[in-house]
Order: structure tokens, then C-alpha cells, then sequence
């Protein structure tokens, strides 16, 4: 058996032997060798371009998608706030509104070696936000959007109702909407406008960002509803979210505080998000501890307010006269003079009824309730004296319940669907709101009279 094994042994030995070296399959083996790995190398670096070629078109093509969605975003935004004013029945927001001019809050202390305002009007006329008359007659410095939005900052736009809030806010939210180039860095910045009363508040267990979303889809298409909600997460992380926050002051007193809250809550789960709340100087409750910068709203000086009245008198000439058959009565110079008077501030609001009611030959007067009160009849008025005081009556009570609502939809009783039609009360949620807090109140007056 040992033998048997020792000759099996040298058998195997003799098949595992060594052949002879020959230099020809040597070459060839190298040849070939080299080759093999020749082609498993261009194999992984092709493997790798393929790779890097599909995440490019995947980005690409994300990237496509976000700018889709902020480009149909930005759309109806800009449809949206071209309404977000008192003569929006007749006018866009673009066409006739003025540059809004801001009015910075001076330092609460210069350094010893800083430079010192060198205008008499820094110096002498006190920062009084309510007070805005103050600082346009003397000409206070003024800064833009841009400026006062520049390193950075958040901002409390404060002005008392009537100065133009609402405007400035949708002004600027236009220009974002339509990526002014005058802006700089913030034209790529996603405008996010949202009026107070249509936030649920308080939180409660909801996250913020639900509570803003269920804000915004608020009447907006459904083709922007599938746009925001697409791109609003990606546009919050990279830092390229404006929130324009209006009527912070037209929430009941209790709610004010839920505001802030809500505010704060979302700016620590996005603290690059960018924001401007506007409020009223008497009614900012806990608003500043957000940590926004105020900032007041100049009024119109008598030049403003001209440059004003001829953009109103060139677009009534161009679109309101040819549909009513009017003749230009009197020269646009004349009737202008006659809207200014001798002031030297004007508030938008009380400008805009007053050349409303002189355009359209039914002012009473030249005092703001006047002008107030020709708005008023021109769309609640119908000739039918029984069914007129039935309609004014329903206003005033309207009016009285939303002044003392808690923030609950008050719903329209006895309202013609034509003063919604003509813009004078407008559809929110499940109520309704009027077109403008001043009138709301100058409706709500003679019912708390009685």
C-alpha cells in the first residue's frame, strides 16, 4: 500500500510539473494581461462618468422642478397682491402705487469716535412711528426695501391704519415676485404673503410650518398649491424665504401674543428664514421679542401725493372714462389742486377715496369722512330707499360684530353678493373681512351709538 502510494505521489508530481519557459506565451500572457486590465479600468471609469452624468441629471432636473415651482409660485403671488388695495376694482397694485419710503429707528447709542447726523431733521424730529406726520413734513431721511432689508435684518413695519401697510407689503412682494433686479441678493428670494387673521392660532400641537401652510393654500390655485408644496421645504433650508406678515394689529387683543409665538416657533425651526411683520405702534404685543427690527412707514409729501394723482388721473382717463362715456369736465391740473388743497402730508388711504370721489363726480366734500362716506354709497346705494337703509343697517351691524368678535368668521347677513363683487367686502375663510379697517370702523360707529 506504501508503495502504491509513493508511485501516485510521483505521478501527480510529474502532471504538477513546471514546463519548459518559452518567451512567446510569456509575451502573449503579459499582452493579455495588460489587456484585461486595460479594459477593467476604462470599464470603472466609465462606470464612474455614467455615474457622475446621472446625478447631474438628476440635479438638473431637480433643479428644473424648484425653479418651476418658485417660477409658478412667484406667479400667483404676483396675481394675489395686485388686489391688495382699496381701488384694486378699478386699478392694479403696479399701475398706481408709489415707491414705498421707510423710516429707520435711530441708535440707541452712538460710540464716542462715531460719526454724528449732520441734517437737522435727524437731530431735532423725534422717531414717532405714530406719529408719521412728524417726520415726512420735515423730511427725515428715508431708506428703501433694499436698504433697510440689507445684512440681514427682520423687520416690524409700523404705521397707524390708514398709511399703507398693506401696500408697502404687497409692493415689495411684487417686486420679489417678479425678481426685480433692484434688489440684489433678495431678488431670489421666495415671497411668502399671509395676512394674520388667516393663521390658526394659537399653535397648539401643530408644527409651524402646517400652520403656514394652511395659511397660504387659502385661496390660492391648485396648480400654486402643488408649486409651494413641492418647493417651500428646500426654500426654507437654503435661506431664500421672505414671509410678509400683514395685519398683525387687526387681531384681537388675546390673539396678538399667539402671533408672536407662532413667529418665534418657526424662525428657531428655520433660522434662515427672512421676515417683515406689519402692526400698528399701538398694537405690536410681543412682536419685538421675535426679534424684529421696527421700522416705521413715511406718509406722502405734497410732491408724492402729485405724482400720485396724475398716475390716478392717466389711468382713469385710460380705462375708467371710454367704459362710463365721461368727458374730462374739468382740466386734470385743476381738479388735482383742488384733491391736494393746502396740506402738505398726505395719508394714502384718505388720498386714494378722496381722488376716487372727485374722479367719479360723486364726492360730498373734501374731509376724509366725506370721501369715506361717497365710498360707502357708491357701492351700498342702489336708489331704492327702503332696501338702501336695510343694506346700510346690515354693514353697521357687520361691522359692529367684527370690531367686537373674538376672531371668529363672522358670516354676512343681508349683504348683497354685489359688494363683494365690487370689492368692498371680500371673502375670508368662512366669513368675510371689508375692504379696509378704516372703513370697517367708520361702518361700526353708529351701530355702537345705538
Amino acid at each position: 500500500m506504501r508503495a502504491h502510494f509513493v508511485h501516485s505521489l510521483e505521478h501527480s508530481l510529474i502532471f504538477m510539473s513546471i514546463p519548459p519557459f518559452s518567451p512567446f506565451w510569456f509575451w502573449v500572457g503579459v499582452f493579455f494581461g495588460g489587456l484585461l486590465l486595460y479594459l477593467l479600468g476604462s470599464l470603472r471609469v466609465r462606470i464612474e462618468r455614467w455615474r457622475e452624468a446621472a446625478a447631474k441629471q438628476r440635479a438638473e432636473k431637480e433643479e428644473k422642478r424648484r425653479s418651476r415651482a418658485a417660477a409658478e409660485w412667484r406667479q400667483w403671488v404676483a396675481k394675489q397682491v395686485q388686489g391688495n388695495h382699496i381701488a384694486a376694482p378699478l386699478f392694479a397694485l403696479e399701475e398706481v402705487a408709489l415707491p414705498p419710503r421707510l423710516l429707520p429707528r435711530p441708535p440707541a447709542y452712538l460710540p464716542k469716535d462715531a460719526p454724528r447726523p449732520d441734517d437737522i431733521a435727524t437731530r431735532t424730529v423725534p422717531y414717532a412711528p405714530d406719529f408719521a406726520e412728524l417726520a415726512t413734513l420735515y423730511r427725515s431721511p428715508t431708506l428703501t426695501w433694499e436698504d433697510a432689508l440689507a445684512r440681514g435684518a427682520n423687520l416690524l413695519l409700523l404705521a397707524p391704519s390708514g398709511a399703507g401697510k398693506t401696500t408697502a407689503l404687497s409692493y415689495l412682494a411684487l417686486r420679489l415676485a417678479h425678481q426685480d433686479a433692484t434688489l440684489g441678493d433678495l431678488r431670489e428670494f421666495i415671497p411668502l404673503f399671509v395676512h394674520a387673521a388667516e393663521l390658526p392660532l394659537p399653535l397648539g400641537e401643530e408644527e409651524p410650518l402646517q400652520v403656514l401652510l394652511a395659511a397660504l393654500r387659502k385661496g390660492a390655485p391648485k396648480r400654486a398649491l402643488s408649486s409651494l408644496e413641492a418647493g417651500i421645504q428646500d426654500w426654507l433650508e437654503a435661506g431664500k424665504v421672505l414671509l410678509l406678515v400683514d395685519g398683525a394689529d387687526e387681531l384681537p387683543p388675546r390673539r396678538q401674543p399667539a402671533l408672536a409665538d407662532f413667529l418665534k416657533q418657526l424662525h428657531k425651526a428655520y433660522p434662515r428664514l427672512r421676515m417683515v411683520v406689519a402692526a400698528s405702534p399701538a398694537f405690536s404685543d410681543g412682536l419685538q421679542a421675535v426679534g424684529l427690527v421696527p421700522i416705521g412707514l413715511a406718509l406722502w409729501s405734497a410732491d408724492e401725493a402729485m405724482e400720485f394723482l396724475e398716475r390716478w388721473g392717466a389711468l382713469w382717463q385710460k380705462y375708467i372714462s371710454p367704459v362710463q362715456g365721461q368727458e374730462e369736465d374739468l382740466p386734470a391740473l385743476l381738479l388735482n389742486r383742488w384733491i391736494l388743497a393746502d396740506d402738505a402730508v398726505f395719508w394714502p388711504l384718505a388720498l386714494t377715496l378722496k381722488a376716487w370721489a372727485a374722479y367719479a363726480g360723486d364726492a360730498l366734500g373734501g374731509s376724509f369722512a366725506d370721501s369715506l362716506e361717497a365710498y360707502v354709497r357708491r357701492f351700498a346705494v342702489a336708489g331704492d330707499e327702503n332696501n338702501d337703509e336695510q343694506v346700510r343697517a346690515a354693514l353697521a351691524q357687520a361691522a359692529l360684530g367684527l370690531l367686537q368678535g373674538d376672531g371668529e368668521p363672522v358670516k354676512p347677513k343681508h349683504l348683497p353678493s354685489a359688494l363683494f363683487e365690487q370689492g368692498m367686502l371680500r371673502r375670508r375663510g368662512l366669513g368675510f373681512v371689508f375692504s379696509h379697517p378704516v372703513l370697517q370702523a367708520y361702518l361700526a360707529a353708529p351701530a355702537m351709538v345705538e
